[in-house]
C-alpha cells in the first residue's frame, strides 16, 4: 500500500506509549538513591507528520456513484465513464500530548491524547448524465477526516533500559463525505469509534553519554462502530488487529531535564471482520516522522 490511502491516528488515530526521560546514576552521590529509583513525572508534546492509507482508499466507488445517480439524476440514461477513482490523501501533521507518572519499584502510569486532520485529494471519479446528447456532468468524490484518540497504559520497568506497557486505547475518525459537481452537491457525516487494547514494550539503548536509541513495538486490537449515519449506524462494526512500531533518537539535557527526540513511527491494521465486505482482509496504514519534547520533574 502507498500514500494513496488512512488520513490516522491513529493518529489519530493514535496508540503511543511515552517513555520517561533517561537519566544516569551519576546524578546522585554514592550511597544515595539514584534518580531512576525515585518517583517522577514526565510531560511531553509531540508533532508527527504522517502519511495515511485508509482501508477504504482502494475500494471502487462505482457502486456509490451509481446509487447517487439514481437518487439525484433519475432518468433513462446514466453513463459511468470511470469505474474506479484515483484516490490520494495528503500527508498531515498530528499533534499529541502525553503524561508519564513513574512510581517506585518500576511501576507507572502513562496517558496520551492526540488529533489531526487529513484532506482527501482524490480527483474526478465518474461522469453522469440523463441525456445522451448533453455533456457529461463530472462528479468529485472526497472524504475529509479528523483523526483523534488517546490511551491509558499501565507501565512496568523490569530494568532501567526496558519498559513494558498494557492498557486500553481509543482511535476515532470523524468523516465528512461529499459528492459534488458544477450542478449539485451532497454531503454526509459520520463518526467511526475504534476502541481496543494495546500491549508492547520499549527500550532505551545508550549510544554515548545522554544520547539514546529508543525502539518500541506494540500489538493492538480494535473494535469499531459507527454513529451519525442512520442508514448504517445500527448494523456496522469491524474487528481489526495490527501493530505500532517506533524508532527514535533521543538526547537528554540534564541541566534542564528535557529530552529531545526525533524518529519514525508506523501503524498497520488488518480488518478481519467487518459488516462492510469491501473492507474484509484489507490493510490500513499510517507512517511518518515524529518529533517530541519531554520534560521530567
Amino acid at each position: 500500500m502507498t500514500a494513496r490511502i488512512l488520513n490516522i491516528t491513529a493518529a489519530l488515530i493514535i496508540a503511543v506509549s511515552a517513555c520517561p526521560a533517561p537519566g544516569t546514576a551519576d546524578d546522585t552521590e554514592p550511597g544515595t538513591t539514584s534518580r531512576e529509583d525515585r518517583a517522577h513525572v514526565s510531560i511531553s508534546m509531540s508533532l508527527d507528520y504522517a502519511w495515511w492509507n485508509p482501508v477504504w482508499g482502494t475500494v471502487s466507488q462505482a457502486g456509490d456513484m451509481l446509487i447517487y445517480a439514481l437518487l439525484n439524476r433519475g432518468g433513462p440514461y446514466i453513463k459511468l465513464e470511470e469505474l474506479s477513482r484515483a484516490y490520494d490523501v495528503d500527508p498531515a501533521p498530528l499533534f499529541g500530548i502525553s503524561c508519564d507518572a513513574r512510581f517506585t519499584k518500576g511501576w507507572g502510569l502513562s496517558a496520551s491524547a492526540g488529533a489531526g486532520a487529513y484532506r482527501d485529494s482524490s480527483v474526478m471519479v465518474a461522469s453522469l448524465t440523463t441525456n445522451p446528447f448533453a455533456p457529461s456532468e463530472y462528479i468529485r468524490y472526497r472524504i475529509d477526516t479528523i483523526n483523534f484518540g488517546g490511551s491509558v497504559f499501565a507501565t512496568y520497568r523490569p530494568a532501567e533500559w526496558a519498559m513494558l506497557s498494557f492498557g486500553p486505547l481509543y482511535q476515532g475518525l470523524m468523516l465528512r463525505e461529499r459528492n459534488s459537481s458544477y450542478l449539485t452537491s451532497q454531503t454526509g457525516k459520520e463518526t467511526i469509534h475504534n476502541a481496543g487494547i494495546s500491549a508492547g514494550g520499549s527500550f532505551d539503548v545508550r549510544l554515548v553519554d545522554n544520547l539514546f536509541l529508543r525502539p518500541s513495538i506494540s500489538f493492538i486490537y480494535l473494535y469499531g462502530t459507527v454513529t451519525g449515519n442512520p442508514a448504517i449506524s445500527s448494523r456496522r462494526h469491524s474487528h481489526a488487529m495490527g501493530g505500532v512500531a517506533n524508532m527514535s533518537l533521543a538526547y537528554y539535557v540534564e541541566k534542564i531535564r528535557v529530552t529531545f527526540a526525533l524518529g519514525f513511527s508506523c501503524q498497520v491494521l488488518r480488518y478481519l471482520e467487518v459488516t462492510n465486505a469491501d473492507y474484509l482482509n484489507r490493510w490500513d496504514s499510517r507512517y511518518g516522522l515524529t518529533e517530541s519534547i519531554i520534560y521530567t520533574f
